[in-house]
């Protein structure tokens, strides 16, 4: 019967249905009773006969490792499920969904065969096809070793701020357990990828490590704590005079040209106006420098006030050219 025959008749046939169950004018309660109890009987006999009808049905059956020695750990994890084709009554194979079957792999053995674990041997079930029908159990000796933690943390500041010290990790390092071949080859073990927005003071939050190696590997935390610190900068120049150190007793004095250099630096925002005064902050040439020279010139070095969070200076120009004073005697 094609598509179009199917479609007409399907409102007759509901007619039809719903006539069996409807009394009609002047019928009697024992007739539609007795109507009813044949139709019941007509449903049983078909429920008896498509239960006994014959199937072939295919399903996964989920793995349970078992029998792992403690001083060993697995190299390779075996598959979560292996899938199972099967053929038997309609309701043996109800009875085996309702109860379904469990797939052991005994670690003690090197391969197990997953038709006699699966436990349906002698039943009224037959086993067309298993995928895959044997597992192999790969295993070494179990080590230990700490590791350090890969911080997957990406820190957007807002404008003119900066971290004031590298982000610290607690702890930041971890003990894992595993396969000797797995745990040698480990050089550092990450956490999930997390981003931090708009940062422009302290923060600390909990980060997960990624769990990639799982169940191969274990880990002593599954947590780190993530603390980092911003500041806001700004940025500044100061003029400063040169001075040449070293120069032993005796030996000539040296000038410098030019004699003064501007520092451009930056500079935490609450300590800048301590950095504009500061005494320490200086710029020196040591005679050591001169007297190694071959160019003519040579570069300052600028120290910083201890205590103040100064950063980057530069001082312009790069090079300064130096001259002998002779003495008069």
């Amino acid at each position: 019967m094609d598509s179009s025959d199917s479609t007409s008749s399907y409102p007759v046939f509901w007619e039809r249905l719903k006539a069996l169950f409807e009394l009609r004018h002047g019928a009697s309660t024992s007739d539609g009773t007795a109507l009813s109890i044949c139709v019941l009987i007509a449903l049983v006999l078909w429920a008896a006969l498509t239960l006994q009808e014959e199937r072939t049905v295919t399903f996964d059956v989920p793995t349970e490792l078992v029998n792992v020695p403690e001083e060993q750990a697995l190299v390779a994890e075996p598959p979560r499920h292996v899938q199972v084709q099967v053929t038997g009554e309609v309701i043996q194979l109800l009875y085996l969904y309702a109860n379904p079957p469990q797939a052991p792999i005994d670690a003690s053995s090197s391969e197990v065969s997953v038709e006699e674990v699966l436990g349906l041997t002698g039943s009224n079930i037959t086993i067309e096809a298993i995928t895959p029908r044997e597992i192999a159990v790969p295993l070494e000796p179990r080590v230990e070793r700490a590791v350090p933690v890969d911080a997957r943390v990406q820190v957007e500041l807002d404008d003119g701020y900066e971290l004031l010290n590298p982000p610290r990790l607690t702890p930041d390092s971890v003990t894992v357990s595993g396969a000797e071949s797995i745990v040698e080859s480990l050089d550092q073990w990450p956490t999930e990828r997390q981003t931090i927005d708009g940062l422009q003071d302290s923060v600390q939050i909990q980060v997960p490590l990624a769990d990639t190696l799982n169940p191969l590997v274990s880990r002593s935390v599954d947590n780190v704590s993530f603390e980092a610190q911003a500041g806001r900068f700004a940025e500044e120049t100061r003029d400063l005079f040169v001075e040449v150190t070293g120069v032993p007793p005796g030996q000539n004095l040296v000038a410098l040209e030019p004699p003064m250099v501007q520092v451009r630096y930056r500079v935490l925002f609450d300590e800048m106006f301590e950095a504009r005064r500061a005494d320490d902050f200086s710029a020196v040439v040591n005679y050591d420098q001169i007297r190694r020279d071959t160019t003519g010139r040579v570069e300052p070095r600028i120290h910083v006030p201890a205590g103040l969070t100064i950063r980057d200076p530069e001082p312009t120009p790069s090079q300064l050219r130096y001259f002998t004073l002779m003495s008069s005697e």
